[in-house]
């Protein structure tokens, strides 16, 4: 028999935020139909809308860069996916993309308008347990407006991705605890502005024992094209039409090890990416302020990732994460990159008091973090900073009422720390969330 399923979902969200003239309205819906008609046949349906309203107060020092934001969203798509094979499934879906950003302010308002039609075709092949082959092409065709400026892209893609188990057992219906796997991938992408560009990609995850240490390593490259809103500008940002598509290629290499028959992993990684033409926002435009992105010739970011995860269990063992990140960013004069900093530390533990009460508590450390700077009117001249370390503390809770019904409390920044993320920018104080979910 024919199989019809629907689903809809809907959201508001209004907020007055801590500062003066901060108010954000937020509003958003999706729906889903689909319908099998057949065993291997699937066709369904989706739509998206989403409306933000945003008051930007500006910085700390510049009344004037406040304004109003008010941006709008919406995607439909139709798909289609088939399985004429036990080992093989194919999906087609056609995707239509609007959206639409306005920005009010004095000195430099800005409209954009975009839409992006998008076809794509994906299949995933799966012929033995040892092989997982997904390839496909996509197709999208874009256009732009930003206050009479327009910019037309169009870009044609084909990828692929091989997954391979090579002592895999014929029998094996699972991922298996030991072994070998290797990934290789690929992708072209051809674009009327910066013509056609390959990136590949390749990795292994081997595991010699059950009791013994996951190897990981990786490889790939990278390619970012120019975001639209870069070239034709607006708002904040000067045209910048020379603007070059910024490449990559990076590698890592980590292990991970399970500890207490499983109820625990700890692991570590290193890690290491190089930039060429990479994006900067440090220019200004000498008539209008303005900032214009350019392209420095390098950068490199490097570093050390340590992880402990405690799974909860029978013998009520809270659950436990703790990750750390360490990070040493530069461009390619040795200058620190802004907004990276050098320690990212992140705790977080929960436990279930009652089969139906969740309590938790959480910190985020960051620290060493390199200077930044402000534009200051009163001076006409960006005045530097030096970006103070911070630690932020949460506390949460949540009560099953019933099986459907949630009640939900978080505080965050629990010490009321004053800290900046941004240079010039505050973060947000102490703040109480509370929440009631309903599923039905």
């Amino acid at each position: 028999p024919d199989a019809l399923s629907a689903s809809l979902a809907a959201s508001i969200l209004s907020t007055d935020n801590d500062r003066d003239a901060n108010a954000l309205s937020r509003q958003a819906a999706a729906a889903r139909l689909e319908w099998a008609p057949a065993a291997p046949l699937t066709l369904g349906a989706t739509c998206r809308l989403a409306e933000n309203d945003y008051h930007e107060p500006g910085m700390l020092h510049d009344p004037s860069s406040a304004g109003h934001a008010l941006s709008r969203f919406a995607i439909a798509t139709l798909y289609a996916e088939a399985r004429p094979l036990a080992s093989l499934a194919s999906r087609l879906t056609l995707g239509l993309v609007k959206n639409s950003y306005r920005w009010d302010q004095t000195a430099y308002p800005s409209r954009m308008d975009a839409r992006r039609l998008v076809l794509d075709w994906q299949n995933t092949f799966r012929p033995n347990p040892r092989l997982l082959l997904l390839a496909g092409l996509n197709a999208e065709t874009s256009r732009y407006n930003n206050a009479g400026a327009t910019l037309r892209d169009d870009l044609r893609s084909a990828f692929f991705n091989l997954t391979l188990e090579p002592f895999a057992t014929p029998s094996a219906t699972t991922r298996r605890d030991t072994g070998l796997t290797l990934v290789l991938g690929a992708r072209a992408d051809d674009y009327d502005t910066f013509n056609t560009r390959l990136t590949h990609r390749a990795g292994l995850a081997w595991r010699p024992a059950k009791a013994a240490p996951v190897f990981r390593a990786n490889y790939g490259t990278g390619f970012n094209a120019p975001s639209p809103s870069y070239l034709l500008g607006g708002g904040w940002y000067a045209p910048s039409p020379t603007l070059k598509p910024e490449r990559s290629k990076g590698w890592d290499f980590s292990l991970e090890q399970d500890l207490f028959n499983g109820q625990a992993a700890a692991g570590a990684a290193w890690f290491k990416n190089e930039f060429k033409d990479k994006f900067d926002f440090s220019t200004y435009d000498p008539v209008t302020w303005q900032t214009r992105v350019g392209n420095i010739p390098g950068a490199v970011t490097q570093g050390v990732e340590l992880f402990l995860n405690v799974r909860p269990s029978p013998q009520k063992i809270p659950a436990l994460r703790l990750a750390y990140t360490y990070l040493d960013a530069r461009d390619s004069a040795g200058r620190r990159l802004v907004s990276q900093p050098r320690h990212l530390l992140s705790a977080d533990a929960n436990h279930r008091v009652l089969p139906n009460w969740l309590v938790g508590a959480g910190l985020t450390l960051v620290a060493g973090r390199p200077d930044e700077s402000y534009y200051d009117p009163a001076t006409f001249s960006n005045v530097p900073q030096e970006m103070a370390s911070h630690t932020l503390v949460r506390l949460y809770t949540a009560w099953d009422v019933t099986a459907r019904v949630t009640l939900r409390l978080r505080a965050e920044n629990l010490l009321d720390t004053t800290y900046q993320p941004v240079a010039d920018y505050p973060g947000l104080p102490f703040s109480l969330h509370a929440s009631l979910q309903w599923k039905f």
